[in-house]
């Protein structure tokens, strides 16, 4: 039970949020790693641009993300279990900074599985083992989680922490009980990330794209 929270509705969204966000982002990295290589009969013509590839699945990956974020609400309202959450204005924004992310990621990710085709098959691994290790299935809190004392400061400066927090506080501000910050705040967290990572992917892109036209 969440610290606070009253029966078992705010634990159950807390996890239904957590899953869904965490579930578009690796959806966004996952399909977006294997677009050169499976897209190579459009990367070998010189006049496509091959940053488009990646950027489709993960903005299509992100569309879905949004759409089953309102379903919740949706739910939520219906059922009368989750309250709408005064953070909603900040669906659009936030749906915003985590596609940029997941294409600034997606990208760098593209370019090294065209060079490097193991980068695929271990993106699996990785992800499971980053969603363990955020807290998507938890709560970060020394108090709730023995041990986690030393590692809560990267906890919380992960940026993988704040697109799950970011989708929380926005879908479930409204329902008492759910530790999720102010929407302003988790905009605030995830934008200097989600810019960082596009400008860093299309960098990366960008240096690999001759090998990647020499290796598919």
């Amino acid at each position: 039970r969440l610290p606070g929270a009253y029966g078992g509705t705010a634990w159950g969204a807390y996890m239904l949020v957590g899953t869904l966000a965490w579930t578009g982002l690796a959806e966004s990295l996952t399909r977006s790693t294997s677009a050169l290589v499976e897209g190579r009969e459009l990367v070998r013509k010189l006049a496509y641009p091959i940053e488009l590839l990646p950027l489709v699945p993960a903005l299509a990956s992100i569309v879905l993300l949004t759409a089953g974020a309102v379903m919740v609400v949706a739910l939520g309202w219906v059922t009368g279990l989750v309250p709408i959450s005064p953070g909603l204005w900040a669906l659009p924004l936030l749906a915003g900074l985590q596609a940029a992310f997941a294409v600034g990621l997606g990208w760098a990710l593209a370019g090294l599985n065209a060079c490097l085709r193991d980068v695929g098959q271990l993106l699996p691994l990785v992800l499971t083992a980053a969603m363990l290790a955020t807290p998507v299935f938890w709560v970060a809190s020394a108090e709730l989680v023995p041990g986690l004392a030393p590692f809560l400061p990267y906890v919380e400066a992960s940026p993988l922490t704040h697109v799950v927090d970011g989708w929380r506080a926005v879908l479930l501000g409204g329902l008492e009980g759910v530790p999720a910050p102010a929407p302003a705040e988790a905009l605030a967290a995830l934008a200097p990330w989600s810019c960082g990572a596009l400008l860093l992917g299309r960098l990366v892109l960008a240096r690999l794209e001759p090998l990647v036209l020499d290796e598919v």
